[in-house]
């Protein structure tokens, strides 16, 4: 009997029941590295048939089988529906990843501007006392 992780067990329930999905598109459904899909795939999938899986996940909500209706969603359904939710969430995903660029740029140059105040009359009084010893 092979010992199994959740989500090894996930990976080999979705690679069995929908053998159509890639590695990323059963990674973007578990949350894990494409390349780690890649691994259990080849080193368990031939030796679990159909059979030996059920259509529940461990690591995520659902099953086996709305994943597989909900990853592609053909027909009509798919592209009025999915496929415009699917556009809004990336579009959400980009503005969140966009928002928190601009913020820590942000706090970049506040932090950059805090410290030239901060050594600004240390600055001046270097300057001045430069300048009045150049005097002498």
């Amino acid at each position: 009997m092979i010992d199994l992780t959740d989500l090894q067990e996930d990976i080999l329930t979705l690679a069995v029941k929908n053998p159509e999905m890639t590695n990323e598109e059963i990674a973007d459904v578990l949350d894990c590295s494409p390349n780690w899909v890649g691994e259990v795939r080849r080193k368990y999938e031939h030796a679990v048939d159909e059979s030996q899986v059920d259509d529940s996940l461990n690591t995520v909500r659902g099953n086996a089988q709305t994943v597989k209706s909900s990853s592609g969603g053909g027909g009509l359904l798919g592209f009025f529906i999915i496929m415009p939710l699917e556009l809004s969430l990336a579009f959400t995903v980009w503005a969140l990843e966009n928002s928190l660029r601009l913020s820590v740029w942000l706090l970049e140059k506040t932090l950059a501007l805090s410290i030239w105040l901060l050594e600004l009359p240390f600055r001046i009084l270097g300057g001045l006392a430069g300048s009045s010893k150049n005097e002498r």
